[in-house]
């Protein structure tokens, strides 16, 4: 008997300790080499890749997304070593514009439009 509580208790803590490991989803960022945790359920809808002047840019659309959802993924970015350099409010709309190793992500929400999410590097720099 007391062996199989011990079983089951061992079991119960594995359980719990998998359900601690989830891995955190990240946005779908292919070309431009950024680890920006998703912030919503939503799926993306959109995703494009341009080179603008020196810089490739990857944008991706979330149309769900809160501003709730977007500070708390600037906040994340922060305790990771990302820095803000910009940080803009307007009536129906959000700007962050946060920066690591030469790196800029800028997370744009838009009220009743979601948030917008562009990933900007130098094309001329080759990435690790």
């Amino acid at each position: 008997m007391r062996q199989l509580v011990m079983k089951k208790a061992a079991l119960g803590a594995l359980v719990l300790l998998l359900l601690g490991c989830e891995r955190e989803t990240l946005l779908p960022f292919s070309n431009v080499k950024v680890e920006i945790p998703a912030f919503t359920k939503d799926s993306v809808t959109t995703t494009s890749v341009m080179r603008v002047g020196k810089n490739i840019e990857e944008t991706i659309t979330l149309p769900s997304a809160k501003n709730e959802d977007v500070e708390k993924a600037v906040s994340k970015l922060q305790k990771k070593g990302w820095r803000i350099l910009k940080k803009d409010m307007q009536v129906s709309s959000w700007l962050y514009m946060v920066e690591k190793d030469g790196i800029q992500v800028e997370m744009i929400y838009r009220a009743g439009a979601g948030a917008t999410v562009i990933a900007r590097r130098r094309a001329d720099v080759a990435q690790p």
